[in-house]
């Protein structure tokens, strides 16, 4: 137990060093963001002003728009893990150490996940300034629906891991594969119930009810919220099966560490 405390104090040193040392990257990263967040906001404006009936009101936009962010960075922990260690070399090393890729992947995905929260708040707080309308932050609630929202989206992550193992290069993939993750977080559960079956629908469902209309987590009911942690954990779980198997054909067909 105490190896694995050290193994992920490491890890979020290391994010950490490296958010300090690139960070006019990550600056850039929040700018970009942000500005992308200007043109959803810009566009309803216009679209209100001409008096259309949008239907979505905008606190329900910034909250859609920064579950997408941080879901999209998050999912890309695990490929960027592998891209950026194989390139370098250094992937099978990762392999043959004393913890095993899989328990330093998911160390890696609660560090990043502590990182991103940092990221995203920033950001949160600028788009918050720029529109000024206020949102419900009960930290209790956030915290425990962004947790299981994460482990789908986690899983995901995985699957594509293990498509980066095989493949090696999936960039593509990854261009398509966030607008599925945005389709997933602003999936309308109240029209289209049966959507709360796929990964990161429910969770982000849960939380815009809790930022935007107000609710806590003692505002559900107790089948809504074990579905929610069963789904999320049947999600995480597929997606490292799944990343087990292409870590066997990688091993067997000898190309893990190649690039």
């Amino acid at each position: 137990m105490k190896n694995q405390f050290f193994l992920f104090a490491s890890i979020l040193k290391k994010e950490y060093i490296l958010l300090k040392r690139y960070i006019f990257n990550t600056i850039g990263e929040i700018i970009f963001f942000y500005c992308l967040f200007l043109f959803l906001f810009l566009g309803y404006t216009a679209i209100v002003s001409a008096g259309s009936n949008y239907g979505t009101s905008l606190e329900g936009i910034i909250v859609s728009y920064l579950l997408w962010v941080f879901c999209f960075k998050m999912y890309l922990e695990i490929s960027n893990i592998i891209y950026y260690e194989t390139i370098r070399g250094t992937l099978e090393k990762l392999y043959t150490s004393y913890f095993g890729f899989t328990n330093i992947a998911i160390y890696q995905i609660i560090a990043s996940f502590f990182i991103q929260a940092v990221y995203t708040s920033c950001l949160l707080l600028l788009v918050i300034l720029t529109t000024g309308r206020t949102l419900n932050l009960e930290i209790h609630s956030i915290l425990f629906f962004t947790v299981f929202l994460l482990l789908g989206i986690a899983g995901i992550g995985f699957f594509v891991g293990g498509l980066t193992l095989v493949f090696k290069r999936i960039s593509s993939y990854l261009d398509i594969l966030q607008f599925v993750i945005a389709g997933l977080v602003v999936a309308p559960l109240d029209s289209l119930p049966r959507l709360k079956y796929l990964p990161a629908s429910l969770g982000s469902y849960m939380l815009r009810e809790v930022m935007v209309s107000g609710k806590s987590l003692l505002s559900f009911s107790a089948s809504k919220i074990i579905f929610l942690i069963a789904n999320s954990l049947f999600y995480l779980s597929l997606g490292i099966f799944i990343f087990k198997l292409c870590e066997e054909k990688a091993k067997k067909e000898g190309i893990l560490g190649h690039y």
